[in-house]
């Protein structure tokens, strides 16, 4: 989502629907990423020290995920539960991400849906602009799938809804989908990720990240006690780790759909967001209600946990 917030900066004016829609969600997160880059993927910085993989791990991950990461899959809630064979209710009971993430994308995409329409219309009706015809819409997109470069490169994104040619959209419901999935990526899918990780991690015999010695593997031999303890890193590690996850999973910022626009905005363009802001409250007050009756809540995809951007 950086190279994302890059390649709008680069292409779209600040008063671009586009742009404004899309602003509120990238919020801080150069800096973070500046900072993470700095003090937290560095060359013996955290990751190194408490990860078994180390820094260079996590990155040959990060390379692999990109070279197969698509849009319209990993990208698209709906899409991606269905791929994963986890759609519906009655498949895999006790999946509260998926029951719970899918009321927040259906809100997100509404509100897309109905902004977007304020300012464009395929058919070009009541003055409304083009989608296939906006100059900075086309450049933007092909950046969003231009290849990743040193200097000037784009996001080689895959999975982005084009034209038959490969490198434009027409119509309103392309771009639809697009900012609906950059914004979800860049709120409820970092959220549900990053703020559940002291409570993962935070304790270190229960899921430490950096493990000691090798792994056990499934044979008859017994596991003891202090087999366990000698896979446990040094107390000192311990500690950084649960600094680190503890810091990672506090929030600074705004809720989702809570944030200032201008106030030249279309009074269409703001019943969207008031709209959306009631949706989410409406998805907030459903997921309250389902973690009364729930054994282990699940908090994370509560709109009142969500974030507008990464932000941390």
């Amino acid at each position: 989502m950086e190279s994302v917030d890059v390649v709008t900066h680069r292409n779209l004016t600040t008063t671009h629907p586009v742009y404004e829609i899309l602003a509120p969600h990238f919020l801080y997160l150069l800096a973070i990423n500046t900072k993470a880059r700095e003090y937290l993927i560095n060359k013996n910085g955290i990751v190194d020290k408490t990860r078994t993989i180390g820094r260079e791990g996590t990155f040959e991950i990060i390379r692999r995920q990109l070279l197969k990461w698509r849009m319209d899959e990993d990208g698209t809630l709906p899409r991606d539960l269905e791929i994963r064979g986890v759609e519906g209710e009655g498949t895999l009971p006790g999946y509260y991400y998926r029951d719970d993430a899918l009321l927040v994308y259906g809100a997100i995409q509404k509100y897309v849906h109905t902004y977007i329409h304020v300012y464009y219309d395929d058919a070009g009706y009541f003055g409304k602009h083009h989608v296939r015809k906006d100059e900075q819409i086309q450049a933007w997109v092909a950046a969003l799938i231009a290849k990743r470069e040193p200097v000037g490169g784009g996001c080689e994104i895959q999975g982005i809804p084009l034209d038959e040619n490969g490198s434009t959209i027409s119509t309103c419901d392309q771009l639809v989908k697009i900012l609906t999935s950059i914004i979800y990526m860049c709120s409820v899918s970092h959220a549900v990720t990053n703020f559940p990780q002291y409570e993962q991690y935070g304790f270190q015999p229960a899921y430490p990240a950096g493990m000691r010695g090798t792994p056990p593997q499934v044979t008859n031999t017994v596991v003891t006690e202090i087999d366990i303890i000698k896979a446990i890193p040094p107390k000192i590690t311990c500690l950084l780790e649960m600094v680190e996850m503890k810091f990672l999973s506090t929030q600074n910022t705004s809720r989702l759909g809570y944030f200032t626009t201008r106030d030249s905005i279309p009074l269409k363009a703001d019943d969207a967001l008031k709209q959306l802001r009631k949706d989410l409250r409406k998805a907030a007050e459903i997921i309250m209600e389902r973690n009364s009756t729930r054994t282990h809540p699940y908090p994370w995809a509560s709109p009142d946990n969500i974030p507008n951007s990464i932000s941390i």
